[in-house]
């Protein structure tokens, strides 16, 4: 198998992980709301990920990563799995 293929299915499961965090403690969801939240990461999910990660740059600059793709995204305080990817490059960059 395409190492390609392998990593993006990582980074998908990855992501499906934490986008399913926040729905978890929510009650009374229908099916289709479970669907519609359950497929972006919210903020808070986005920093549980980087400390789970051992991911060390400041909260801040963090913070910042994240605002700005957020705003490139609509201004919706969610992020979808591109916009995921997008930031794990940009914090990648900066690790570098």
């Amino acid at each position: 198998m395409d190492i390609a293929v392998l990593k993006e299915r990582g980074l998908r499961e990855i992501f499906n992980f934490y986008c399913k965090q926040h729905v978890m403690g929510t009650a009374k969801l229908t099916f289709e709301d479970i669907e519609k939240v359950g497929n972006k990461i919210l903020v808070g999910d986005f920093f549980k990920m980087c400390l789970d990660f051992n991911i060390l740059i400041k909260k801040d600059t963090l913070q910042e990563i994240y605002r700005l793709r957020v705003k490139r995204g609509g201004g919706q305080h969610q992020i979808d799995f591109q916009t995921f990817k997008v930031i794990l490059q940009t914090i990648l960059n900066l690790a570098l």
